[in-house]
């Protein structure tokens, strides 16, 4: 079962980490009362991410997209100096869920959702955990969320 796993339309794999606070995540047991769900992986120290997360995190704010989108972001950060950063960051990105995959891109949640590269964003329907769209850019992010 590969890639082909991740279509628009099938559900995701449950996610099981821990949040930033130490308490037990479970994507499928993640009820938020927004329609939409996006899954952010991403890195602290990965210039890329950083685009991304300071492309949509102002957009993610605004009232009325706050009501439509949780935000569930994965960091997938190894070394000390990457949590650091990472643990640095979050600060700045209140409101969304922070999850820590310990084993980063070698993690169950990297593999199961096939993250070789970071970021990757993947807008779910928060009451099914349906994919919706997996966006390649905060353009195709906004289109994608009504």
């Amino acid at each position: 079962k590969g890639m082909e796993t991740l279509v628009k339309g099938s559900k995701a794999p449950d996610i099981e980490l821990k949040d930033s606070s130490g308490n037990p995540f479970k994507l499928y047991y993640f009820n938020p009362s927004s329609p939409y769900i996006l899954l952010l992986f991403w890195s602290a120290d990965c210039s890329h991410c950083t685009e991304t997360v300071n492309a949509i995190s102002p957009w993610l704010q605004q009232p009325e997209i706050k009501q439509k989108v949780s935000v569930v972001a994965i960091s997938l950060d190894e070394t000390e100096t990457e949590i650091k950063a990472w643990e640095k960051r979050i600060g700045q990105l209140s409101g969304w869920k922070h999850l820590q995959a310990e084993d980063g891109v070698r993690s169950k949640v990297a593999n199961d959702y096939f993250i070789l590269a970071t970021p990757v964003m993947i807008l779910l329907d928060s009451k099914t955990k349906n994919i919706i769209a997996m966006p390649g850019n905060h353009y195709e992010l906004k289109d994608a969320v009504k």
